[in-house]
């Protein structure tokens, strides 16, 4: 009988699961448009990911990391695809995503 995923390897697979998806995103805004940050971001997270699997302590702090990285992830992507100019985004939006970067590294 195969042995069931615990909790926090379920976790593990859900974020990860749903943060994949994000960064192909980012890749792709990149690519297209190379805003500001967007490649420290998506570079930053890959490397959370990474670690999260293999880390053995503080796993519940890392994953609520991971668990805010993915809350501000989807909207940061979403407000660059709405944005009026494709590809551009003011600076004051542009400030607040230097921040998020910064909190992220």
């Amino acid at each position: 009988m195969p042995r069931q995923d615990t909790v926090t390897e379920a976790r593990i697979h859900n974020l990860t699961a749903c943060l994949t998806p994000a960064l192909t995103l980012l890749e792709g805004l990149n690519d297209a448009f190379g805003p500001p940050f967007i490649q420290a971001i998506a570079k930053t997270v890959q490397a959370l990911i990474a670690g999260v699997q293999n880390i053995k302590r503080n796993k519940n702090e890392c994953f609520q990391l991971l668990e805010s990285i993915h809350q501000v992830l989807y909207p940061l992507i979403h407000l660059h695809l709405k944005s009026e100019t494709v590809g551009s985004l003011p600076p004051v939006v542009l400030e607040d995503i230097a921040q998020f970067t910064e909190y992220v590294e």
